[in-house]
């Protein structure tokens, strides 16, 4: 699918050139056709997102969804009703158009989408040997954008149409074999068979007109041979770009070789595609006039906007680089006092370091003269212990002496001991021993 898609893009961009554009799946039943066009991620929902994503809010979608069944158009997206509608085929000018179909304007991608399987529940399928869910109708599936222009100072309006074809599969007559033809009638009845030859007799119209178109030659085209060709006369043809996704089942040689050669003959088609312009008259005009002014106004206040936003940021820009000057200022006026106090706090240090090392030098040789006072008093209080110690032994000496001056034997043993009188007292100063 995403392959496909590929494919389809480009054509499918050219729908805001305003030119048509025309998608056709066609080939066997069972093939992948609807898949391709209308499963995840296929050709309608990848376009119907690029689309919505591509056009300006003044542009404007709607979406149409017709079947074409036994010959006979049903609008897919009318609900059930009593009294449908005719759906009826006429030219509009060069245009051709379908009378009483409705037409839903979208603005998104989830209601175009919601749109189509709103319309494929009421498509016409059936049980057959091939499928279980088989079409058995074509359907085409319309958005037709229209947006605004100024053309050479005149108002237009560009309208371009992308066409979706799922076509119902393009059996033969003899769907496989006479047998296996005789078994679906006898299963299904002449209903199937008269679906069958409704499908294949406007598939042979659209086989004719590939043909003719892709001969190039100014032959008549056989439009009218059937109401599918005559819908799509301003979807396949000069005016629009053409793409045909062409599917096949490998095991149906024959259908597959018919598919292949239908696809062989519809890549010669060469066309002129130019955009579709309507120019626009009286209150059309002058509705596009006004919305053109509204436009142009909207435009000029934004911009007036923008201006204003501008200019409110330049002033931002300007007080900010202000600040930021005065910040670069107040940060150099920081950097100088700061290397001012550093160089300061480097005084102090010196200082300091100065001092502790005075200090530490006074007290040393104060600790030096507190050492040599201790060592002088230490010896000083030796010297005062001896004289005290030898003061008490005087006084000691004294008392004896004293002691035995009163005694009257004391003082016989004094005489004995001394033998006259003129000893002093200090002779009691020898150790007791010698008494």
């Amino acid at each position: 699918t995403q392959s496909t898609w590929g494919v389809c893009r480009p054509a499918v961009q050219k729908a805001f050139e305003g030119t048509n554009i025309s998608v056709c799946a066609y080939g066997q039943t069972n093939s992948g056709k609807t898949y391709t066009m209308s499963g995840p991620g296929g050709v309608i929902e990848q376009a119907a997102a690029d689309l919505m994503g591509w056009l300006e809010p003044a542009a404007t979608v709607h979406v149409s969804y017709v079947e074409v069944y036994n010959e006979q158009l049903s609008d897919l997206l009318a609900g059930p009703s009593k009294f449908p509608a005719p759906l009826t085929i006429r030219e509009d000018g060069a245009a051709v158009v379908v009378e009483n179909l409705l037409l839903f304007q979208v603005s998104s991608v989830e209601d175009i989408l919601h749109l189509h399987r709103q319309g494929d529940r009421a498509r016409h399928v059936d049980n057959t040997h091939h499928h279980a869910r088989a079409s058995r109708s074509h359907a085409i599936f319309q958005l037709t954008v229209m947006r605004p222009e100024v053309s050479n100072g005149l108002p237009v309006k560009v309208q371009s149409v992308l066409n979706f074809v799922d076509l119902a599969g393009s059996e033969t007559t003899d769907v496989s074999s006479e047998q296996s033809y005789l078994q679906c009638e006898r299963a299904h009845g002449a209903k199937q068979r008269k679906e069958g030859d409704n499908i294949r007799t406007s598939l042979l119209a659209l086989v004719r007109v590939v043909r003719t178109l892709a001969a190039r030659t100014h032959h008549h085209v056989p439009y009218r041979d059937s109401k599918l060709t005559r819908i799509l006369s301003n979807a396949i043809g000069g005016n629009t770009h053409n793409v045909f996704v062409c599917t096949v089942n490998p095991t149906e040689f024959r259908e597959t070789l018919s598919t292949l050669h239908f696809a062989s003959v519809a890549q010669r088609i060469r066309g002129a595609p130019k955009a579709n312009t309507v120019q626009l008259h009286g209150k059309e005009a002058l509705q596009q006039y006004r919305q053109e002014l509204l436009k142009v106004n909207a435009e000029l206040d934004q911009e007036r906007q923008l201006r204003e936003a501008l200019l409110i940021k330049q002033r931002k820009q300007e007080r900010l680089l202000q600040e930021l000057r005065q910040q670069q200022v107040a940060l150099e006026q920081y950097e100088n006092e700061r290397e001012l106090h550093t160089q300061e706090i480097e005084q102090l240090r010196a200082l300091s370091r100065e001092a502790l090392a005075s200090q530490q030098q006074q007290g040393h040789q104060q600790q030096q003269v507190w050492q040599r006072e201790r060592a002088e008093l230490r010896t000083r209080t030796e010297a005062l212990q001896q004289e005290l110690a030898y003061t008490c032994k005087e006084r000691k000496a004294m008392e004896q002496y004293i002691q035995h001056k009163q005694n009257k034997e004391g003082w016989r043993w004094f005489r004995q001991r001394f033998g006259h009188k003129g000893k002093s007292w200090q002779q009691f100063l020898e150790p007791e021993s010698a008494l």
